[in-house]
């Protein structure tokens, strides 16, 4: 091994240490010291560089000079940071750690077995030195030590007040709403429209990152003061001529009560609350850690088992049914990998949670008074009849689902390579996405079947989950009969191979009975030469073959299953 890469890196560290050494804000002389012991060392490791002797040895000790030097620098960092006062008020001048450094240093210097004094360049007085110079220079900086230590605490304070600020207003109002219509027996026309849902106020709610943007909202991930909880907040984009739509806010709120009236789901996303002032408009919803299927499919790329794929369409259904079956029934109107989201159950199965349910309405209107038409990303997901102007109907969704499943098999976007007016014509023409061949022949049977083209030869959600049970029993059948095959054959194998041996025995046996160098048996009962290494491995060979042959085929077990019978009958 070629010790140049890393005699190079140990330069590069040496180098930036020196930088560092230089523009320290506190124990100056100690990070320069410990600096100019590493150049010492690191001028006398140049001569290697280029040199043409045998280099094997050293390669193990440059790994670890440099494993030092790494640390080295890590160290000598927190000093010339934004917070280097806070560390030389916890530690004053760190002098345990500089002496294990300058330990750790002289030890590796050692042993590269380099021409030079360590103890003249590792003399403890000039350590102490460095430290009563240290401590000095800390000294003559404790006003400004101090100063920014009381700046930092103050801003700490200030934090802490503004959050309990918020606090006290969420409480107050929420307690001052509750005093209102207890004490008001004779409640306003205003008041009884007032939504029937969770009404969580503005000011309870923190918004942190952003997490997801769609057609018309953007997705946060926040917090719930009151509540002390971690959620997402869903924020409806409005645009300066839609604050204050009448025909938005209704639609919002009217929406908003019947979320609030859905029975909880495991696959369903857990709704908390929304928030309604002039200008936003809010949801308060279940935080998904994984994000939605799109990501996982196709920015994470992550692989997925079949089993894994077994489970999310099972879980996309039930979620979906959930919906249809309520009273009245909810239509999605708008499946698609980016409103299904994913958590890890037990860190290692999926858990999909249908969301974004329930404000058709509002999509519809928003996107509408803002003039942007179609709403993007959705038309691959959109069934024949809805390119003909049609209403989205519970067939509708289930079209929807089979391009979710299709996604789920081949991990692609569909429609990806074609523009709009292309799918448009293709889909009412009846043409479908390929589905790869090394799909599963029964999850390939429910796409197809759950994207036909007349919506009444579609199934209904709940004939959906019957359809993938059943799938996936007969899946379980099948490998439980090809086990059953594999091991009565592999048994015929065994009680074949123990009948040549027993008559490999009784030939021998008989053999010794004769006359030396003459044999009585008759040559229907001497040894096959070939017996002992062809028979037993051709019977293996066959099985291999009748193995894969049956891995493949399932049906073609149920042939083999039967001419066994039919031989033991025989």
């Amino acid at each position: 091994m070629n010790p140049t890469p890393v005699l190079r890196t140990i330069f590069q560290i040496a180098k930036t240490i020196k930088e560092i050494s230089d523009q320290v804000k506190a124990n100056k002389q100690q990070c320069k010291r410990l600096s100019f012991r590493i150049d010492l060392v690191v001028s006398m490791l140049k001569v290697y560089e280029n040199s043409k002797i045998n280099q094997q040895d050293l390669i193990a000790p440059l790994e670890q000079f440099k494993i030092c030097l790494e640390q080295c620098l890590n160290f000598i960092q927190k000093f010339n940071d934004s917070r280097w006062y806070e560390r030389i008020y916890m530690n004053k001048i760190y002098e345990q750690e500089f002496e294990t450094f300058n330990e750790q240093l002289s030890q590796k210097t050692t042993d590269l077995n380099l021409p030079i004094d360590i103890k003249q360049i590792f003399k403890q007085d000039d350590d102490k030195n460095d430290r009563r110079l240290d401590l000095e220079q800390i000294c003559s900086k404790l006003d400004e030590i101090v100063r920014l230590l009381l700046e930092q605490q103050e801003k700490h304070y200030c934090e802490i007040k503004n959050d309990l600020s918020e606090r006290f207003r969420s409480m107050q109002e929420q307690f001052r709403h509750g005093l209102g219509k207890i004490e008001n027996n004779h409640r306003t026309e205003i008041e009884k429209a007032e939504p029937k849902y969770l009404r969580i106020y503005s000011h309870d709610l923190v918004r942190r990152r952003k997490i997801g943007s769609g057609s018309f909202s953007d997705v946060y991930s926040g917090y719930w003061r009151s509540r002390e909880m971690e959620v997402a907040i869903k924020c409806i984009r409005l645009d300066n001529n839609q604050i204050g739509d009448e025909n938005i806010r209704r639609d919002f709120i009217n929406e908003v009560r019947q979320m609030s009236y859905i029975p909880p789901n495991r696959n369903v996303l857990g709704f908390w609350g929304a928030s309604i002032t002039s200008t936003d408009y809010e949801l308060v919803v279940e935080l998904m850690p994984l994000g939605s299927l799109y990501e996982l499919l196709h920015k994470r790329k992550v692989e997925i088992t079949w089993i894994d794929r077994w489970d999310m369409a099972s879980q996309i259904v039930e979620g979906v049914h959930h919906l249809h079956k309520l009273e009245p029934p909810i239509i999605h109107c708008d499946i698609k990998s980016m409103n299904l989201l994913l958590k890890l159950e037990h860190s290692k199965s999926y858990v999909v949670k249908v969301a974004d349910f329930g404000l058709a309405k509002v999509k519809q209107e928003t996107c509408r008074t803002a003039s942007k038409g179609e709403v993007a990303g959705t038309l691959q997901y959109k069934a024949p009849e809805l390119l003909k102007f049609g209403g989205n109907t519970m067939k509708s969704d289930v079209y929807a689902i089979a391009i979710v499943m299709w996604e789920l098999v081949s991990g692609k976007i569909p429609y990806a390579d074609s523009d709009q007016p292309t799918i448009r014509l293709g889909v009412l023409d009846g043409d479908r996405l390929h589905i790869p061949s090394e799909t599963i022949p029964s999850f390939r049977d429910i796409i197809s079947h759950s994207w036909s083209q007349q919506p009444y030869d579609r199934p209904t959600c709940e004939k959906l989950i019957q359809m993938i049970k059943d799938a996936r029993n007969i899946k379980i059948s099948s490998e439980d009969l090809f086990l059953q095959v594999l091991q009565r054959k592999t048994s015929n194998v065994q009680t074949l191979k123990r009948q040549q041996n027993s008559l490999v025995n009784t030939t021998q046996e008989l053999s010794s009975t004769t006359t030396k160098g003459t044999s009585y048996m008759p040559s229907w009962l001497q040894t096959p030469k070939c017996s002992q290494r062809f028979w037993p491995n051709s019977l293996d060979n066959n099985t291999k073959q009748v193995s894969k042959t049956e891995k493949k085929d399932p049906n073609s077990l149920v042939a083999l299953f039967n001419d066994d019978n039919h031989e033991s009958k025989k």
